[in-house]
């Protein structure tokens, strides 16, 4: 998907798994796709909500055209 596309997580996102999670496969696949420079962390949104919430505002924000999530909550 990041070769194929501009992806980008907010910062939430990057704390719950990268900061908070980093034993798990999702956080190592983060930061490896983020180390790369395949997947941006963006600044925009807010900081203080949970990854799911932040990606929702981004997205209804008109920030960005798509949400992927291999989370069935989220989905």
């Amino acid at each position: 998907m990041c070769a194929a596309w501009t992806v980008s997580i907010p910062v939430a996102v990057r704390r719950e798994t990268v900061e908070q999670a980093p034993a798990l496969p999702d956080a190592t696949r983060i930061r490896e796709h983020i180390a790369a420079g395949h997947l941006t962390v963006t600044a925009e949104g807010n900081t203080k909500v949970k990854g799911e919430d932040a990606v929702l505002e981004l997205y209804w924000d008109g920030a960005f055209d798509a949400v992927a999530t291999d989370d069935t909550r989220f989905i």
